[in-house]
């Protein structure tokens, strides 16, 4: 007949005694009445009110409470309370002095020359200035002006007029104006005379104008 040995103060042994209990409750290692075999009756343990072979089947059996599957129940989590006040605002820090300033780096490189334009006049001649001329004849006791205008897009330079009379040590004339017009820059040139004579004659008025001939030029 096989005889189960208990071994103590073992967590290992603690195990390997309840596995042979469950190994044997239905075996004749225990019975509700006394035999040969089982004559000692357990008062506590897992067989209490049994006859069984030895008294180590009646020791109570204390499992690892870590083989309990309902541990959770002992690290249940409680509703999180409210936010606490707000702290006092931290003191403000000292300004620091202001650092040195870095040295002067070196000059970059020269960049790319650009395309070169092509050079502007330097001088006013035949191909770039053109005259105008208009004439009027200027009864006597009367003041007559005339206009020339530059083509559009050009610039008066300069103007004059020229007078012819019968008499002149007869005549007065009187010049009102001779000017450029047409704003800045002037585009044209005006000019203006009142004429008078003892003996009635007319005068013949020539008025003048050079225009420089701004892109594309005249033809």
């Amino acid at each position: 007949m096989l005889s189960v040995t208990p071994l103590f103060n073992n967590n290992n042994n603690t195990v390997a005694e309840a596995q042979e209990y469950d190994k044997y409750r239905d075996s004749s290692y225990y019975s509700q009445y006394p035999t040969d075999d089982n004559k000692y009756q357990c008062r506590t343990g897992p067989f209490e009110g049994f006859f069984v072979s030895s008294v180590e089947f009646c020791k109570h059996i204390k499992f690892d409470d870590k083989d309990r599957k309902d541990i959770s129940r002992d690290n249940w989590t409680g509703t999180q309370g409210p936010p606490g006040p707000q702290g006092p605002a931290g003191v403000n820090g000292t300004q620091r002095p202001a650092g040195v300033n870095g040295t002067q780096g070196p000059a970059g490189p020269q960049g790319i020359q650009g395309i070169p334009r092509p050079g502007g006049i330097t001088q006013l001649n035949s191909s770039n200035v053109y005259q105008i001329t208009t004439n009027a004849t200027i009864p006597n006791n009367v003041g007559v002006g005339r206009i020339l205008s530059c083509d559009t897009g050009d610039t008066v330079i300069n103007g004059g007029y020229n007078l012819e009379v019968t008499d002149v040590f007869h005549s007065n004339i009187n010049v009102l104006q001779n000017q450029p017009v047409g704003g800045d820059p002037s585009t044209g040139w005006f000019v203006e005379i009142a004429y008078s004579n003892a003996t009635g004659t007319t005068a013949q008025m020539t008025i003048v104008a050079n225009c420089f001939d701004n892109p594309p030029l005249r033809p």
